[in-house]
């Protein structure tokens, strides 16, 4: 706190609750906060504001490795974001006023092109933050190879990038700047006004070739159709049942071939996983949740993620540790069912642990409490008896 306050905050405190008062969006917010931090910190000398002078008459802009060492300049050279006018921001007025708007503009815009979104291992957001490195090094699909993860070491938020899936000799290391999850206009939406790009990744040319009349079935054919849809992803054998659990493949490349007519409205916009996923979490923190039902639904949502997300994305490994702590609750609540329950609880943990080993750091953020899904992907292995070799 001593070394903020003196770093930034005592520029920022005095008008901070009026601003908090008045803008209630709470994403400019956070852009605003971000903005007139780094203004406070790095621009309230004069050697600081002489630099930034210099720099919009025209010195050299040129990005190299050397911009890293400076942050402030590394965030002067990545590419902008169309909107440049920046929103108001909770600084002293004498500091505000002694700013080249301009610099300020190109702060804003910089941040709104460049951000990521610091997530626990929950992938609960706690923070945005810049890493020109991965502003220059991938680009966006919205069917990614590579997926970025966090961990705070020595006072400082490290990313770390980690491959999804083998990736072949020459290929384009991708990672997704919006959850792949979003509807397809949604997406493309926000690429557009955020990033300046239309995406025509090989996902949303899929997703836009699906016919506008596709529309989910009757709410009495729906429990037909999501059985269609888990057979398709996993066959005759699901993975509570399968020995194979861990090699449990996606088919998030399929093509508009690929799908079968009854199903290509859960994948042309994705509006029905919302639902779905509000359903599973009723079940989950139901106090007598009923095993049918949980398996039925946790695996439907479970092959729309597999729809939707690479095979060893973290949500895939986070959502089959849930669906195996429900399992295992109604083994326990429902003593009739505890025979069957404990070895398909075993194969989801099986089915996370081969996942978030490959996604999901075992020393990124924790919750509040100190939790995450390693330690409880831990205990619930020793409350089964499961011995893991590392």
């Amino acid at each position: 706190q001593s070394r903020s306050w003196k770093d930034h905050h005592r520029r920022v405190c005095k008008d901070l609750p009026y601003f908090l008062s008045s803008t209630p969006d709470h994403q400019q917010q956070l852009d605003s906060l971000l903005v007139a931090q780094l203004v406070a910190k790095h621009l309230a000398s004069d050697e600081g504001r002489g630099a930034i002078v210099r720099y919009f008459q025209g010195s050299s802009a040129k990005s190299s490795v050397d911009d890293l060492e400076n942050p402030l300049r590394a965030l002067f050279t990545l590419q902008p974001a169309e909107r440049i006018s920046s929103p108001p921001l909770p600084l002293q007025p004498n500091l505000l006023a002694a700013t080249p708007k301009a610099a300020i503009d190109h702060l804003f815009s910089s941040i709104q092109n460049n951000h990521f979104s610091v997530v626990t291992t929950y992938l609960h957001p706690v923070a945005h933050a810049i890493f020109p490195l991965a502003s220059r090094a991938f680009n966006h699909s919205c069917l990614p190879n590579a997926s970025p993860s966090y961990r705070y070491e020595k006072g400082l938020i490290w990313q770390d990038v980690r491959a999804l899936r083998d990736i072949e000799v020459d290929e384009e290391i991708t990672i997704s700047y919006i959850d792949p999850a979003s509807p397809l206009s949604s997406r493309q939406s926000t690429l557009r006004h955020t990033y300046g790009f239309e995406c025509a990744c090989p996902r949303c040319q899929m997703q836009a070739s699906v016919p506008s009349t596709a529309a989910l079935s009757p709410q009495n054919d729906l429990a037909k159709s999501e059985g269609t849809l888990r057979e398709w992803v996993f066959g005759e054998d699901p993975p509570v049942v399968s020995p194979a659990a861990a090699s449990l493949l996606p088919v998030t490349n399929a093509t508009i071939k690929d799908v079968p007519p009854t199903l290509l409205p859960f994948v042309r916009d994705y509006e029905y996983l919302p639902a779905l996923s509000s359903r599973f979490s009723d079940i989950a923190h139901s106090a007598n949740p009923k095993l049918y039902l949980a398996l039925s639904t946790g695996l439907t949502l479970l092959a729309m993620y597999l729809v939707i997300y690479p095979r060893h994305h973290p949500l895939i490994g986070l959502h089959c540790l849930e669906l195996a702590k429900v399992v295992w609750n109604v083994g326990i609540v429902s003593p009739t069912e505890e025979a069957k329950c404990a070895p398909m609880a075993g194969k989801l943990l099986d089915l996370a642990r081969s996942t978030m080993v490959v996604s999901l750091p075992s020393s990124g953020f924790e919750g509040e409490d100190g939790s995450s899904p390693w330690k409880d992907l831990q205990n619930l292995e020793a409350l089964l008896g499961i011995d893991v070799k590392d």
